[in-house]
């Protein structure tokens, strides 16, 4: 992408005003910030960004991920979204020393900037460098970069999403906060109310899931410290943010009985054959297909599924731990995750408004459980994802027959409340600023084709013509 000094210029002064999910508006004279940027960052796009907030009087430095780790850039790892298989040893550390102590062969992990490995040394590098009060990292996980910074964690201000001209020029970065912020409370505001969960999508997905009295009342006290574009869909996603973020002994932790049918071809890390995933009474019960996915998933599964984990009713790790709801309809898929150093080069549609991503399998945050993971050299976090893009998520509020969408085959309908509507306006051509800019493209759902012959049985193929705009114009087979 071919882009001029001005229009780089013009785009970070209008970031370091900024005071969404990349807040560097809040930043006054008196903080110094401390940026932590990915091996991959443009730097033309850093310098400018430092340029703009110079001329706010605000100082600022910069520390890349792999020096932070003390980790040669020779060293790191390049990604692809087409092994989406790998996420369940990228994601988290745990679960790679799990299966490789289990004799479960695996490529090796390599090297890798995760946030679970950046956490700990960002908390002694501010630790050892006070001077800095406000701090910025990675795109995601906000909430395990906190945890893992202990008493540093305050300082944490936000994500760091001025990374590629793709994702810096795009309207979802500096997208107004205000109406996401709205947005957010539009969606689970409701969560008090709540009694039942239905999610349905064409490629295979049906779940449903009670919500009792006291689990709505944690769900919805947890959404007042929720990520933005990142809504906590099940109300098992607030107590685990709860505990998370002011450090908690959590009580047993209560599954909710949820039960269906997960399905779809991707996580966060990127693309494995179509999988579904049979959920009883909130457990994962079966896995079918998936390709090395659901090989390593069943594997991880039965060698799990009579240990008894601190902390939880009954043994067994793979569970459904949660379902995070996009709401910024700017949301849409990188052009570069088949070739990248991202950890997780899949990551970033998930917050396109109306995306679900489902987080499967065992967390939580008590010394005992950590420390018997430790042990026994156990997955101790969620370590894989499900994204569902068409969704149609219904709730049932206690004492009612009707249902409500919150999605409606994909698009999320706070978009069209008309009290978000009037403060779109404010700020613009409401119908412009609502639009979703990106729908991912289906063959035998909403494109002509075969679901499992042009798409399921090798969705990566099939996503790597989309995102570099090589999809077939024929009907039916797509061409060699």
């Amino acid at each position: 992408m071919i882009v001029s000094d001005k229009a780089l210029e013009v785009q970070a002064e209008k970031a370091v005003d900024y005071k969404g999910r990349t807040a560097l508006g809040i930043l006054t004279k008196e903080d110094f910030a401390l940026i932590v940027v990915p091996p991959w960052q443009d730097r033309e796009i850093l310098q400018a960004v430092l340029n703009a907030l110079e001329k706010k009087s605000i100082r600022a430095d910069v520390l890349w991920e792999h020096d932070l780790l003390n980790v040669p850039y020779e060293d790191l790892v390049h990604t692809t979204a087409g092994e989406g298989w790998k996420e369940l040893l990228y994601f988290q550390p745990s679960m790679a020393e799990f299966l490789t102590s289990r004799g479960i062969e695996i490529m090796p992990p390599g090297r890798i900037c995760r946030n679970e490995d950046l956490s700990r040394p960002l908390g002694s590098y501010m630790r050892a460098n006070p001077k800095y009060t406000a701090v910025f990292m990675q795109t995601g996980g906000g909430g395990h970069i906190q945890n893992g910074m202990g008493d540093q964690r305050n300082k944490f201000k936000g994500q760091w999403e001025h990374i590629t001209r793709e994702r810096f020029l795009s309207h979802f970065v500096l997208y107004p906060s205000e109406i996401v912020n709205m947005l957010d409370r539009k969606v689970l505001g409701m969560a008090a109310r709540v009694e039942e969960i239905r999610c349905t999508d064409p490629c295979g997905t049906y779940f449903t899931c009670p919500v009792d009295e006291e689990e709505a009342a944690i769900w919805a006290k947890s959404q007042e410290i929720a990520p933005t574009s990142h809504l906590l869909g099940l109300p098992l996603m607030g107590v685990r943010l709860m505990t998370m973020r002011y450090l908690l002994k959590p009580a047993m932790i209560k599954v909710p009985k949820s039960n269906g049918v997960l399905a779809g071809t991707c996580g966060h890390y990127g693309y494995y054959p179509h999988i579904k995933v049979y959920i009883k009474d909130g457990w994962v019960e079966r896995v079918e297909g998936g390709g090395k996915m659901g090989e390593l998933v069943n594997e991880v599964m039965a060698r799990t599924r009579d240990i008894q984990f601190p902390d939880f009713p009954k043994p067994g790790w793979l569970y459904v731990n949660g379902a995070a709801i996009g709401t910024n309809p700017k949301g849409f898929r990188n052009k570069d995750m088949f070739d990248s150093l991202e950890r997780l080069p899949n990551s970033f549609d998930r917050l396109r408004s109306g995306v679900i991503h489902w987080d499967m399998g065992g967390e939580s945050y008590s010394d005992e459980f950590v420390n018997f993971c430790k042990e026994h050299k156990l997955p101790r976090k969620h370590s894989w994802h499900i994204h569902t893009y068409l969704n149609t998520f219904e709730v049932r509020f206690r004492g009612s027959t009707e249902w409500q969408k919150v999605i409606d085959n994909g698009h999320l309908t706070a978009l069209d409340d008309p009290e978000v509507i009037a403060l779109a306006a404010r700020y613009g051509d409401p119908k412009e600023l609502l639009k979703e800019d990106w729908s991912p493209i289906i063959p035998g759902v909403n494109y002509p084709g075969d679901y499992m012959r042009d798409f399921g049985n090798d969705p990566a193929a099939w996503v790597w013509k989309e995102v570099n705009g090589l999809l077939p114009q024929t009907i039916g087979v797509p061409p060699k």
